[in-house]
């Protein structure tokens, strides 16, 4: 936060002003607001992602699917800004609770495990039941001036306890279990953190899914439905 720099101009006015008179004392005032950094997040607009065009990979019980995507929401701030962003799984209540594998782009050629605390709901928009699962992984970095470089995630539960953000090899997941994630231009020191500032922070996120045969209706097309919401506020 800092002061707004026009009422600092006026104030400044005011006690060359005052400083002027040759009097014995002199009241001085500082006054001016408070107030933060505005950031936006642009697109502010809904990301969709379209399923019918995306080849899946079936085997054995799942059905894998690397979604193609251009996402990447960007924070643009008026002024250099530490942030903290906050993700919720607006599906949660067809999230299944047990470990679901995702696709090789997870880290290797085979399929790899993931927990419930780092993946979202999917349902069928015609069942309203759980079909699935998906996962975010994205890849944060900071814009300062002209300057442009790889920040660090850490997250929490409560804003005040941070721990390393999960991860497979440098794609960071995002977290519901732990939903509250700052940046740092330093990797792995969480009880130090430093929050990285700047004017733009983007995300170049990447999205895995997995649908669950047994759950998929077998006489009807399928109308996929997973949603996330992204909040942002400043530090």
């Amino acid at each position: 936060m800092s002061l707004h720099p026009k009422l600092i101009t006026v104030s400044i006015l005011a006690l060359s002003t005052i400083t002027a008179f040759a009097a014995p004392t002199a009241d001085m005032k500082v006054t001016g607001k408070i107030v933060t950094s505005s950031c936006t997040i642009d697109p502010s607009s809904t990301l969709d992602l379209d399923f019918s065009k995306i080849q899946p990979i079936y085997r054995d019980s799942y059905i894998f699917f690397t979604i193609p995507t251009d996402m990447t929401p960007t924070v643009k701030c008026l002024a250099p800004t530490s942030i903290k962003v906050r993700f919720t799984d607006n599906n949660s209540d067809s999230r299944p609770n047990h470990n679901i594998p995702f696709s090789g782009r997870t880290g290797g050629p085979l399929p790899v495990d993931v927990s419930p605390d780092n993946f979202y709901g999917l349902k069928d928009d015609n069942t309203g039941k759980s079909i699935g699962a998906f996962y975010i992984r994205y890849f944060p970095r900071v814009v300062s001036g002209l300057t442009s470089k790889s920040i660090y995630p850490f997250v929490s539960s409560d804003g005040n306890n941070w721990s390393n953000a999960p991860g497979y090899t440098a794609n960071y997941m995002t977290s519901n279990s732990l939903p509250i994630i700052t940046f740092s231009s330093i990797p792995g020191r969480p009880e130090s953190i430093i929050p990285a500032e700047g004017t733009e922070f983007r995300f170049l996120m990447a999205v895995d899914a997995t649908l669950l045969v047994d759950k998929l209706p077998v006489d009807a097309n399928i109308s996929a439905n997973g949603s996330i919401t992204m909040e942002l506020s400043t530090l």
